[in-house]
């Protein structure tokens, strides 16, 4: 049984090892893809705002109210919430991966074996986290385009869309702590 184990927990550290690797150069090259094709950018740190992503002249009162409430109650948090949910998911992975050979000794024993399972999830959770970012980020980003190239006749429908624009940014922010549910 013990020579066994040694094979089995070889075999599952080496494996996860190269398999990890190949995944976080798989799920990377999505979140790329996701980021080209939707905000035209390559990586995260370009995406910044540019002088023709302001929205256009606002003449309501209302109207700019309402811009600067969702601005500052919605997309300023959504913000500093992507900076922190891309900074912990670097720390994840790192620690998954250290993590790995201890949770692959536990596939030995029957009572410990679900250390592995419930790290992979995490893992797999991990990686998935920027592609679906990215991926929320862009829809939110692409139904506020026509706000800000002026599309629409009235005020009040392209502010609507500007605020489904932003509450969507928003869930973006929050949706991988919902990923993480959904695997733990």
């Amino acid at each position: 049984r013990v020579l066994f184990g040694v094979a089995q927990f070889g075999a599952v550290w080496v494996s996860f090892l190269a398999i990890a690797a190949t995944l976080v150069i798989a799920f990377g090259g999505l979140t790329s893809a996701l980021l080209s094709s939707m905000l035209h950018i390559n990586t995260w740190s370009a995406f910044t705002e540019n002088a023709n992503s302001w929205p256009r002249n606002v003449s309501d009162t209302v109207g700019a109210t309402v811009l600067g409430v969702t601005a500052l109650l919605l997309i300023m948090p959504a913000a500093f919430a992507y900076l922190i949910i891309m900074l912990v998911r670097a720390a994840a992975l790192i620690l998954l991966v250290a993590t790995a050979p201890i949770a692959a000794a536990g596939i030995v024993n029957e009572t410990t074996k679900v250390w592995f399972w419930k790290m992979l999830r995490w893992f797999f959770a991990s990686l998935a986290i920027a592609p679906a970012a990215a991926l929320i980020l862009g829809v939110g980003e692409q139904l506020s385009v026509g706000v800000i190239a002026g599309d629409g006749d009235k005020t009040l429908q392209s502010i609507g869309m500007a605020v489904i624009g932003a509450i969507v940014v928003a869930i973006g922010a929050v949706s991988p702590m919902l990923l993480f549910r959904l695997l733990s």
